[in-house]
This record gives C-alpha cells, sequence and structure tokens, in this order.
C-alpha cells in the first residue's frame, strides 16, 4: 500500500512540474507528458483495485462484481479520453494567396481546370509543348520561326486610342495601366503617359508593351492570371507578348505581337535583316532565272 502512494506522489509531481513548467512553444509535449504522468496513476491504482478485488472476489456478493466490471470499463474510457488529449490535433493552416490583379482564386482556379489531369497518386497539368515557343530547333545551327507567328501577325487587330483615358474601355487594358500607374507612384517616378503614347504611335497594345518593359523591371510580377480578362485574339496576344519582351522569353502565344511591335521599336538585329534582305534578293534572282 506503501508503494502505491509512494508512486503516486511521484507522478503527481512528474505531471505538475511538466505540466507548468514548459514553454508555451512545447505545448504538444508538456499535454504528452502530463497525460502520461495521469495515466501512469490510474493505471496503479487501477492495479492495486484490481488485485485486491481479485483475492476476495468469492467472497463479494453479485453486487461487488458488479462494480468490479464496472471499474474495467470506467478505466478503458478514462484512458480513452485521455488519449483524445494527447493525440495531436490536425494542423489548419490559413493563408491569404498573393494576387496582383484582384481576380479571386475560385475564379483562377475554374478558369485553369480544363489543364488539370487528376491521377490516382497526383495532379497534373496538361500543356501544349509546341505552343509554348515561337521558334523550332532542328540543330545547334538550325533554328527556324514558326510559320504560325506570321499568320498572328495577320490576325491582330491593334487598338488604337487618341489619350490614355480611353483604355479604360478595355477591362484589361485598364487593368494592366492601372498597375503600372500604381508602381510608378510607389516609386515616386511622374511620367507623361501621354508622351509615351505618342511615341508609340498612339496604338494602345505597344503603349502598353513599352511602358511594361521601361518600368516594372524592378518588380516581381507575373501576368498569367490576366489570360481571364483577355476577350479576343489580340487581347490574349498582349499578355504573351508583354511576356516576351520583359523576360525574354520565347513563349508560342503573344510571339506575333512580340515580332510586330519588335519591327516598330526596330528592336531586330541588324544581321538578321541582312540575312532577310539576303534571301529576298536569292529569291528575285531565282525568279529572273526562271523568267529568263
Amino acid at each position: 500500500m506503501s508503494l502505491v502512494f509512494i508512486l503516486t506522489g511521484i507522478f503527481i509531481v512528474f505531471a505538475i512540474f511538466y505540466g507548468y513548467t514548459l514553454p508555451n512553444h512545447k505545448k504538444d509535449i508538456r499535454y504528452i507528458h502530463m497525460y502520461s504522468g495521469l495515466t501512469c496513476i490510474v493505471i496503479i491504482w487501477s492495479i492495486y483495485t484490481l488485485g485486491f478485488l481479485s483475492k476476495n472476489l468469492d467472497n463479494y456478493t453479485p453486487k461487488f462484481r458488479f462494480i468490479y466490471i464496472v471499474l474495467l470499463v470506467g478505466i478503458l474510457f478514462f484512458l480513452k479520453y485521455l488519449r483524445s488529449f494527447v493525440k495531436k490535433p490536425n494542423l489548419e493552416i490559413v493563408v491569404k494567396q498573393m494576387n496582383y490583379w484582384g481576380i479571386d482564386a475560385k475564379k483562377i482556379s475554374q478558369f485553369y481546370s480544363y489543364r488539370r489531369i487528376n491521377k490516382d497518386d497526383r495532379i497534373e497539368t496538361k500543356v501544349n509543348e509546341l505552343s509554348k515557343k515561337f521558334y523550332r530547333t532542328y540543330s545547334n545551327e538550325h533554328k527556324f520561326l514558326t510559320g504560325n507567328i506570321f499568320y498572328d501577325m495577320n490576325n491582330l487587330q491593334l487598338t488604337t486610342i487618341k489619350n490614355t483615358n480611353e483604355l479604360d474601355n478595355i477591362i484589361l487594358y485598364k487593368t494592366i495601366f492601372n498597375k503600372i500607374q500604381e508602381l510608378n507612384k510607389s516609386a515616386e517616378l511622374s511620367v507623361d503617359y501621354e508622351e509615351i503614347l505618342k511615341e508609340n504611335n498612339f496604338i494602345a497594345e505597344y503603349f502598353l508593351i513599352d511602358c511594361w518593359c521601361r518600368f516594372t523591371k524592378p518588380f516581381n510580377i507575373g501576368l498569367a492570371n490576366l489570360d481571364m480578362l483577355a476577350t479576343n485574339f489580340t487581347q490574349k496576344e498582349l499578355i504573351g507578348a508583354i511576356d516576351n519582351a520583359d523576360l525574354n522569353s520565347v513563349k508560342r502565344v503573344g510571339a506575333g505581337l512580340f515580332f510586330k511591335y519588335a519591327l516598330f521599336k526596330d528592336l531586330i538585329p541588324k544581321e538578321d535583316e541582312e540575312e532577310q534582305n539576303f534571301s529576298s534578293e536569292d529569291e528575285n534572282s531565282s525568279d529572273e532565272d526562271e523568267d529568263f
């Protein structure tokens, strides 16, 4: 009997010590030690009580036998109750998604749901590899522009505006321009947008590409989610063209508009122009030979 009291005292001290001395960031460890101590106390007294009743079980009436069974069931429920405290709770992480364009995250998920491929153990994304690049590489020396660029250039319908206020008529253009203005304001820059528009021959698409390349370099902002705001082919091309111009990427989408913008801004390397002129001369000479 004295051993039972000694062990009980030890585990009470154990439970109290770990229950009130460990810091809050070790709350799980604190609860585990505290309830482990209480569980040990219950086990000690349960063993003692069951042993005492077992020795004299035959001498007791059915009433005491019922108490014996109830005690066993009570111990099991108590241990289960303690286990619910020791069990680590589910971790719920609540985060706020970074969104530069104010587009609802659920709408973004729904918009790109057609790309999602659900596998048994993973989720894959469907991407058209050939549509990602505006050139085809056949060897280290042979790299050619895809002819689809020139079809895209013919299908473009550039938007001519008189001033920047007219950008408000197109939600995509308004959103991009507002972001550019917001970034310039945060950087305390004073910009004459009307003059830049004039430099770009009052073409809205060229103006937005030019402004984006000039003013957003210090900021890391993606354009992918803007696809939701594009309502026609030219607007979709604008998003890709900004990426191609700003990041020097080789995205297929936007390559037509980017190439047209590069021609307008005289950004095509001179050697490429010479090769183009040379190939044109060869074609003309071959035509003359055929005529002869």
